[in-house]
C-alpha cells in the first residue's frame, strides 16, 4: 500500500510538474525526484529489491520533507507517516 501511494505521488508530480506551485524550484529537479520516487516504489513491491527501493523511498522523502520545510510548508505528517510505514516494512522484511 505504501508503495502505491508513493507512485501515485510521482505520477501526479510528473502529470501536474508544468502547473506546479513551485517556481524557485527547477522543473528538473521536481522530474529527478519524481522519477526516483517512482523507481523506488517500483523496487520497494519486488522482493529481491526491497531494502534498495525501501532506502531509496526514505531518501526521496527525506528529500520531499526539506525542500517542504525550506519553503515554509509545516504540513509534513503525511510524509512522516510514509516514511514511518516504509521502515516499519523494512524492519521486518
Amino acid at each position: 500500500m505504501t508503495a502505491a501511494v508513493c507512485g501515485m505521488g510521482a505520477i501526479q508530480l510528473l502529470a501536474g510538474i508544468s502547473n506546479h506551485r513551485a517556481p524557485q524550484l527547477p522543473l528538473v529537479l521536481l522530474e529527478i525526484i519524481a522519477v526516483a520516487e517512482a523507481a523506488g516504489a517500483v523496487l520497494f513491491v519486488i522482493p529481491r529489491t526491497k531494502q534498495l527501493g525501501g532506502h531509496g523511498l526514505l531518501a526521496v522523502i527525506a528529500l520531499a520533507a526539506l525542500v517542504h520545510l525550506l519553503h515554509g510548508q509545516y504540513g509534513i505528517a503525511n510524509l512522516a507517516l510514509y516514511a514511518a510505514a516504509v521502515g516499519v516494512v523494512l524492519a521486518h522484511s
